[in-house]
């Protein structure tokens, strides 16, 4: 259920985890680019100064460190925007931690189009499907800060090489999740039986409430938290593919390599089915007064979605 009296940024909601997690446990440590106030590490480098590593306009250095941390025993997370951490740092994050298969947390914020007011050069829409072309990485966007903490709390025992992506947006509580939080199982926030509808971020809260909206019209969606985009819960999407026989996703990343693709790929594998794949359409973003001027402007908004629902049906 959207809660809307509770709206949290995620990146605000890392930071205090950052805290948490280290507070409990030594080898955790923070890399940061020059972006310790952008990804709210400022209270970490106040606390645990000699746990925080700040680099500079270099996320190519700061993936070289957090490697050579885990390699003797650390659990770096290096944080940046979503552009560079994977954009910039590419080459050396397919080469030093996804080919070493290293024990690295990246921390790619200021997902899709939530970093509304700085344009092109500062969305990361293309980072999924960068970081989804490599083996051994694991992929996870939460849907909320609520989901986002207990996934920081799940990559501290978890061993392997990680990115994941945060709003920098507030947006609702659409989760309840259990804890711990499972990496590689996806979530059904909402059952029904006419369409599946899969998403992965907090764009979730426009598919939850046209989800309501399309109750009065007598349509029922089930919408499905796919928050670990690589690997992809196959069994529960193809158990609700099953049922509703038609498939939507939603996401703030480019139609091309993200979540979507990674659907269609299950899909036609195993259960052929229509299937409609929202997201960014070949575009670069662009900058706005808001987050919702952009999901109006790139076909993500409310409308949007029930309007390709309907098409679908």
């Amino acid at each position: 259920m959207i809660d809307s009296n509770i709206l949290q940024s995620q990146r605000d909601i890392y930071g205090q985890a950052m805290l948490e997690i280290a507070e409990k446990d030594s080898r955790v440590v923070a890399v940061t680019a020059d972006l310790a106030d952008s990804t709210r590490l400022f209270p970490f480098r106040e606390k645990f100064p000699n746990r925080f590593f700040d680099v500079g306009v270099s996320e190519q250095t700061a993936v070289g460190i957090a490697v050579g941390l885990a390699h003797v025993g650390f659990i770096p997370f290096v944080s940046s925007f979503g552009v560079f951490i994977p954009g910039r740092a590419f080459d050396h994050i397919r080469v030093s931690v996804a080919l070493n298969c290293a024990n690295v947390r990246l921390i790619g914020s200021h997902l899709g189009l939530s970093n509304y007011g700085d344009g092109a050069t500062a969305q990361a829409i293309e980072d999924i499907a960068l970081v989804r072309s490599l083996p051994n990485m694991t992929i996870i966007s939460p849907a909320d800060s609520l989901e986002l903490k207990k996934t920081i709390y799940a990559l501290v025992d978890f061993i392997g090489p990680v990115y994941l992506r945060m709003s920098r947006a507030p947006s609702p509580v659409v989760t309840e999740v259990p804890s711990p939080f499972k990496i590689g199982k996806a979530t059904v926030l909402k059952e029904g039986k006419d369409l599946t509808l899969v998403g992965c971020g907090p764009i979730l809260t426009e598919a939850l409430s046209v989800a309501k909206s399309l109750e009065n019209e007598n349509i029922s969606v089930e919408i499905i938290n796919m928050s670990t985009i690589k690997p992809l819960d196959e069994e529960t999407l193809i158990n609700s593919v099953a049922k509703t026989g038609k498939t939507l996703t939603i996401e703030e990343h480019s139609i091309f390599g993200g979540l979507g693709e990674a659907v269609a790929h299950v899909l036609s594998e195993n259960i052929p089915s229509p299937l409609k794949i929202m997201g960014i359409r070949d575009r670069f973003g662009q900058s706005a007064r808001s987050q919702e001027e952009l999901y109006s402007e790139y076909g993500l908004d409310k409308n949007s979605i029930i309007h390709e629902i309907k098409k679908c049906l």
